[in-house]
């Protein structure tokens, strides 16, 4: 039996409900860019939603939440089924060591 859709009153939540930028022109401004994790600048550089909707995968992300990735990062992105190991393992850990590098070697 189909489960009945509850109607819920957001108006008194604390984090109101988004609505999704769209924009074709800050998509296309991604072309040339280098990749946002692994810095390549091959031609294959995309504007990816990061999508941390894992639970459902018909809603597409805001365009305001896009990186440029190449084709092997965007492909490991989309493949990798857990969207926030993904860009904790390739882009906050190395930034978060690098920083540290940086401070080190002053």
């Amino acid at each position: 039996m189909p489960r009945a859709r509850a109607n819920i009153d957001t108006t008194g939540f604390l984090i109101p409900k988004r609505h999704p930028v769209r924009s074709d022109k800050y998509k296309a401004s991604f072309k040339g860019r280098p990749c946002f994790v692994c810095g390549a600048q091959d031609g294959t550089i995309v504007p990816a939603h990061v999508n941390y909707h894992n639970f459902a995968r018909g809603f597409k992300a805001s365009d305001a939440r896009i990186a440029a990735l190449c084709k092997k990062c965007h492909d490991e992105h989309d493949g990798c089924g857990d969207i926030a190991w993904w860009w904790m393992v390739n882009y906050v850990l190395p930034l978060l060591e690098s920083n540290y590098e940086e401070w080190k070697n002053g």
